[in-house]
Protein backbone atom coordinates (compact mmCIF):
# COMPACT_ATOMS: atom_id res chain seq x y z
CA UNK A 1 0.00 0.00 0.00
CA UNK A 2 2.74 2.19 0.78
CA UNK A 3 4.17 1.71 -2.28
CA UNK A 4 1.48 2.36 -4.49
CA UNK A 5 1.04 5.74 -2.89
CA UNK A 6 4.49 6.69 -3.46
CA UNK A 7 3.70 5.50 -7.22
CA UNK A 8 0.50 7.67 -6.94
CA UNK A 9 2.32 10.79 -5.16
CA UNK A 10 5.37 10.62 -8.17
CA UNK A 11 2.83 10.55 -10.74
CA UNK A 12 1.08 13.57 -9.03
CA UNK A 13 4.28 15.51 -9.22
CA UNK A 14 5.58 14.89 -12.65
CA UNK A 15 1.73 15.95 -14.16
CA UNK A 16 2.73 18.79 -12.40
CA UNK A 17 6.24 19.57 -13.80
CA UNK A 18 5.93 23.04 -15.79
CA UNK A 19 7.25 21.62 -19.40
CA UNK A 20 10.23 23.15 -20.83
CA UNK A 21 9.34 25.76 -23.30
CA UNK A 22 9.79 24.87 -26.89
CA UNK A 23 11.58 26.81 -29.26
CA UNK A 24 9.06 28.70 -31.79
CA UNK A 25 8.60 26.87 -35.31
CA UNK A 26 7.32 29.36 -37.85
CA UNK A 27 5.00 28.99 -40.40
CA UNK A 28 6.58 31.23 -43.42
CA UNK A 29 3.50 30.74 -45.63
CA UNK A 30 1.84 33.25 -43.32
CA UNK A 31 4.07 35.54 -43.79
CA UNK A 32 3.07 39.15 -44.93
CA UNK A 33 5.08 41.94 -46.98
CA UNK A 34 4.38 44.83 -45.82
CA UNK A 35 5.17 47.86 -48.11
CA UNK A 36 5.31 51.41 -45.09
CA UNK A 37 4.66 53.27 -48.80
CA UNK A 38 4.78 51.98 -51.92
CA UNK A 39 6.02 54.95 -54.23
CA UNK A 40 4.91 55.43 -57.98
CA UNK A 41 4.41 57.55 -60.54
CA UNK A 42 7.19 60.15 -62.03
CA UNK A 43 9.76 61.53 -59.80
CA UNK A 44 12.95 63.89 -60.38
CA UNK A 45 15.13 62.27 -57.68
CA UNK A 46 17.93 59.74 -58.00
CA UNK A 47 17.29 57.16 -55.71
CA UNK A 48 14.17 55.08 -54.84
CA UNK A 49 13.61 54.46 -50.62
CA UNK A 50 11.25 51.85 -49.64
CA UNK A 51 10.59 50.67 -46.06
CA UNK A 52 9.30 47.28 -45.91
CA UNK A 53 9.20 44.70 -43.28
CA UNK A 54 8.22 40.75 -43.18
CA UNK A 55 5.52 40.02 -40.81
CA UNK A 56 4.68 36.55 -39.24
CA UNK A 57 1.17 37.36 -37.53
CA UNK A 58 2.14 34.44 -34.99
CA UNK A 59 5.20 36.34 -33.80
CA UNK A 60 5.38 35.11 -29.87
CA UNK A 61 7.60 38.08 -29.18
CA UNK A 62 7.25 40.71 -32.02
CA UNK A 63 10.37 43.37 -32.34
CA UNK A 64 9.02 46.46 -30.36
CA UNK A 65 9.08 49.42 -32.44
CA UNK A 66 12.33 51.78 -31.73
CA UNK A 67 13.25 55.20 -33.32
CA UNK A 68 15.67 55.22 -36.34
CA UNK A 69 18.80 56.49 -33.52
CA UNK A 70 18.24 53.39 -31.06
CA UNK A 71 16.52 50.52 -33.64
CA UNK A 72 20.27 48.97 -34.69
CA UNK A 73 21.56 48.72 -30.83
CA UNK A 74 18.06 47.43 -30.51
CA UNK A 75 18.32 45.07 -33.19
CA UNK A 76 22.09 43.78 -32.34
CA UNK A 77 21.05 43.13 -28.28
CA UNK A 78 17.94 41.24 -29.47
CA UNK A 79 15.77 43.96 -27.58
CA UNK A 80 17.52 43.28 -24.03
CA UNK A 81 18.10 46.07 -21.47
CA UNK A 82 21.47 45.45 -19.09
CA UNK A 83 20.54 45.43 -15.70
CA UNK A 84 21.86 48.47 -13.59
CA UNK A 85 24.61 45.90 -11.82
CA UNK A 86 24.41 43.18 -14.00
CA UNK A 87 28.06 42.37 -15.49
CA UNK A 88 28.64 42.79 -18.87
CA UNK A 89 29.96 38.75 -19.43
CA UNK A 90 26.29 37.57 -17.78
CA UNK A 91 24.36 40.14 -20.21
CA UNK A 92 26.18 39.44 -23.53
CA UNK A 93 25.61 35.34 -22.58
CA UNK A 94 21.29 36.90 -22.23
CA UNK A 95 22.43 38.06 -25.44
CA UNK A 96 23.67 34.95 -27.21
CA UNK A 97 21.12 33.49 -25.28
CA UNK A 98 18.14 35.13 -27.39
CA UNK A 99 20.09 35.34 -30.80
CA UNK A 100 19.84 31.40 -30.89
CA UNK A 101 16.28 31.65 -30.09
CA UNK A 102 15.39 34.17 -32.73
CA UNK A 103 17.76 32.41 -35.00
CA UNK A 104 14.53 31.52 -37.01
CA UNK A 105 13.99 35.23 -38.01
CA UNK A 106 17.40 35.77 -40.13
CA UNK A 107 16.06 35.58 -43.90
CA UNK A 108 16.97 36.66 -47.17
CA UNK A 109 14.62 38.60 -49.43
CA UNK A 110 14.99 38.73 -53.22
CA UNK A 111 15.40 41.88 -54.77
CA UNK A 112 14.69 42.40 -58.88
CA UNK A 113 15.73 45.80 -59.93
CA UNK A 114 15.39 46.72 -63.71
CA UNK A 115 16.13 43.31 -64.32
CA UNK A 116 19.65 42.63 -61.95
CA UNK A 117 18.82 40.26 -59.28
CA UNK A 118 20.49 40.65 -55.75
CA UNK A 119 19.72 39.41 -52.14
CA UNK A 120 19.50 41.41 -48.95
CA UNK A 121 19.61 39.52 -45.57
CA UNK A 122 16.58 41.02 -43.32
CA UNK A 123 14.80 39.86 -40.21
CA UNK A 124 11.26 38.89 -39.30
CA UNK A 125 9.67 41.66 -37.99
CA UNK A 126 12.24 44.31 -37.79
CA UNK A 127 11.69 47.36 -40.58
CA UNK A 128 13.96 47.25 -43.49
CA UNK A 129 15.14 50.11 -45.53
CA UNK A 130 15.95 49.50 -49.49
CA UNK A 131 17.72 52.28 -51.44
CA UNK A 132 18.23 51.69 -55.10
CA UNK A 133 19.32 54.17 -57.50
CA UNK A 134 17.00 55.47 -60.88
CA UNK A 135 17.72 55.65 -64.36
CA UNK A 136 15.67 57.70 -66.72
CA UNK A 137 12.48 56.10 -67.29
CA UNK A 138 10.67 53.55 -66.22
CA UNK A 139 12.18 52.03 -62.87
CA UNK A 140 10.91 48.11 -62.02
CA UNK A 141 11.55 46.97 -58.37
CA UNK A 142 10.23 43.22 -57.43
CA UNK A 143 10.85 41.78 -53.73
CA UNK A 144 10.29 38.35 -53.01
CA UNK A 145 10.14 36.78 -50.07
CA UNK A 146 11.65 33.09 -51.31
CA UNK A 147 10.44 31.32 -47.92
CA UNK A 148 6.73 31.80 -49.19
CA UNK A 149 6.92 33.14 -52.78
CA UNK A 150 5.23 36.20 -51.63
CA UNK A 151 6.03 39.29 -54.02
CA UNK A 152 5.53 42.71 -54.35
CA UNK A 153 6.19 44.95 -57.41
CA UNK A 154 6.77 48.78 -57.57
CA UNK A 155 7.22 50.71 -60.59
CA UNK A 156 7.87 54.71 -60.84
CA UNK A 157 9.29 56.54 -64.05
CA UNK A 158 12.20 59.09 -63.29
CA UNK A 159 13.02 62.08 -65.21
CA UNK A 160 16.10 63.49 -63.76
CA UNK A 161 20.37 63.69 -64.80
CA UNK A 162 21.21 60.33 -65.18
CA UNK A 163 24.84 59.32 -64.13
CA UNK A 164 26.64 57.71 -66.82
CA UNK A 165 28.68 55.69 -65.00
CA UNK A 166 27.89 53.60 -61.78
CA UNK A 167 30.27 51.31 -60.39
CA UNK A 168 28.96 49.35 -57.18
CA UNK A 169 29.99 46.81 -54.10
CA UNK A 170 27.47 44.20 -54.36
CA UNK A 171 26.84 40.89 -52.03
CA UNK A 172 25.01 38.50 -54.17
CA UNK A 173 24.26 36.10 -51.61
CA UNK A 174 24.96 37.01 -48.04
CA UNK A 175 25.05 34.88 -45.20
CA UNK A 176 22.21 36.29 -43.25
CA UNK A 177 23.42 35.13 -39.63
CA UNK A 178 27.16 36.64 -40.23
CA UNK A 179 28.67 39.88 -40.25
CA UNK A 180 29.64 40.78 -43.79
CA UNK A 181 33.21 41.91 -42.75
CA UNK A 182 34.25 42.10 -46.64
CA UNK A 183 31.54 45.28 -47.45
CA UNK A 184 30.22 46.33 -44.66
CA UNK A 185 31.51 49.89 -44.14
CA UNK A 186 32.97 50.71 -47.75
CA UNK A 187 35.86 49.97 -49.52
CA UNK A 188 35.36 50.68 -53.03
CA UNK A 189 38.08 52.57 -54.67
CA UNK A 190 38.23 53.91 -58.45
CA UNK A 191 41.15 55.21 -60.43
CA UNK A 192 40.52 57.41 -63.04
CA UNK A 193 41.74 57.77 -66.54
CA UNK A 194 43.41 61.09 -64.98
CA UNK A 195 45.11 59.08 -62.25
CA UNK A 196 42.96 60.49 -59.72
CA UNK A 197 41.86 57.74 -56.57
CA UNK A 198 38.13 58.39 -55.59
CA UNK A 199 38.07 56.68 -52.36
CA UNK A 200 35.11 58.14 -50.67
CA UNK A 201 34.47 61.87 -49.32
CA UNK A 202 35.17 64.78 -51.49
CA UNK A 203 34.24 64.28 -55.37
CA UNK A 204 37.29 64.28 -57.66
CA UNK A 205 38.33 67.08 -59.94
CA UNK A 206 36.23 65.42 -63.03
CA UNK A 207 33.01 65.32 -60.96
CA UNK A 208 33.14 61.57 -59.63
CA UNK A 209 31.25 60.89 -56.48
CA UNK A 210 32.48 57.86 -53.90
CA UNK A 211 30.29 57.19 -51.27
CA UNK A 212 32.23 53.79 -50.32
CA UNK A 213 30.15 51.46 -51.69
CA UNK A 214 29.22 53.24 -54.54
CA UNK A 215 30.77 55.46 -57.08
CA UNK A 216 28.73 57.66 -59.54
CA UNK A 217 29.67 59.79 -62.44
CA UNK A 218 27.44 62.45 -64.47
CA UNK A 219 30.32 62.61 -67.01
CA UNK A 220 32.90 59.96 -67.12
CA UNK A 221 36.05 60.98 -68.57
CA UNK A 222 37.09 58.85 -71.41
CA UNK A 223 39.92 56.45 -70.90
CA UNK A 224 40.86 53.28 -68.32
CA UNK A 225 39.13 53.02 -65.17
CA UNK A 226 40.72 50.85 -62.80
CA UNK A 227 38.44 49.13 -59.47
CA UNK A 228 40.09 48.19 -56.32
CA UNK A 229 38.80 47.21 -52.84
CA UNK A 230 40.23 47.88 -49.66
CA UNK A 231 39.77 46.85 -46.06
CA UNK A 232 37.65 49.32 -44.24
CA UNK A 233 39.07 47.67 -41.19
CA UNK A 234 42.52 47.58 -42.01
CA UNK A 235 43.13 51.40 -43.07
CA UNK A 236 44.33 52.60 -46.19
CA UNK A 237 47.99 53.59 -47.13
CA UNK A 238 48.69 57.54 -47.72
CA UNK A 239 45.00 58.75 -46.38
CA UNK A 240 45.84 58.35 -42.80
CA UNK A 241 43.07 56.03 -42.05
CA UNK A 242 44.06 53.44 -39.15
CA UNK A 243 40.98 51.36 -39.60
CA UNK A 244 38.54 50.06 -36.83
CA UNK A 245 38.43 47.53 -34.22
CA UNK A 246 37.27 44.04 -36.42
CA UNK A 247 36.69 41.10 -35.55
CA UNK A 248 39.57 38.92 -35.28
CA UNK A 249 37.65 35.72 -36.25
CA UNK A 250 36.76 36.96 -40.01
CA UNK A 251 36.25 34.27 -42.48
CA UNK A 252 37.46 34.60 -46.55
CA UNK A 253 35.06 36.61 -48.41
CA UNK A 254 34.35 37.21 -52.10
CA UNK A 255 34.33 40.76 -53.42
CA UNK A 256 31.62 41.84 -55.98
CA UNK A 257 31.37 45.00 -57.72
CA UNK A 258 28.97 45.76 -60.64
CA UNK A 259 29.61 48.89 -63.11
CA UNK A 260 27.21 49.96 -65.22
CA UNK A 261 28.00 53.02 -68.21
CA UNK A 262 24.90 54.30 -70.13
CA UNK A 263 21.88 52.65 -68.04
CA UNK A 264 18.67 52.20 -69.52
CA UNK A 265 20.01 52.93 -73.05
CA UNK A 266 20.99 51.63 -76.39
CA UNK A 267 24.62 51.92 -75.18
CA UNK A 268 24.31 49.84 -72.23
CA UNK A 269 27.03 48.03 -70.82
CA UNK A 270 28.12 45.97 -68.16
CA UNK A 271 31.16 44.55 -66.30
CA UNK A 272 31.02 42.28 -62.95
CA UNK A 273 34.40 41.92 -60.97
CA UNK A 274 34.86 38.94 -58.59
CA UNK A 275 37.47 38.23 -56.07
CA UNK A 276 38.25 35.83 -52.76
CA UNK A 277 39.63 38.05 -50.07
CA UNK A 278 41.30 36.76 -46.58
CA UNK A 279 41.50 38.48 -43.19
CA UNK A 280 44.75 40.78 -43.89
CA UNK A 281 44.58 41.89 -47.51
CA UNK A 282 44.69 45.17 -47.25
CA UNK A 283 44.14 46.40 -50.88
CA UNK A 284 43.39 44.53 -53.90
CA UNK A 285 42.95 45.43 -57.91
CA UNK A 286 39.22 43.86 -59.52
CA UNK A 287 39.91 45.00 -62.55
CA UNK A 288 39.72 47.95 -65.44
CA UNK A 289 37.49 48.77 -68.00
CA UNK A 290 37.07 51.62 -70.97
CA UNK A 291 34.91 54.08 -71.05
CA UNK A 292 34.76 56.15 -74.53
CA UNK A 293 33.50 59.28 -75.54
Amino acid sequence: MKRLLLALFGTVLLAQAPKAPQPYSPNPALWRLELEEAPGGWTTGKELTLRLKVVDPRDPAPPKPMSPEDEDAWEYREGLIRGENEPWEAFWNRVEEARKANAWRNRTLQIFHNGQKSTRAYRVGHPMVLRLDLHDGENRVELRVPDNGQTRVVSSFATNSRDRLVVRLSSPDPDPSSYDWSWYSGGLQVVEPDSTESIGGEPTPSGGRNNGSVFTHIAPLPGTYTVRWFDPQAGVDGYGYEGSNGSTDNKPQRIFVEVLLDGGTDRERRWRFERLVVPGTKRITLGSFDVED
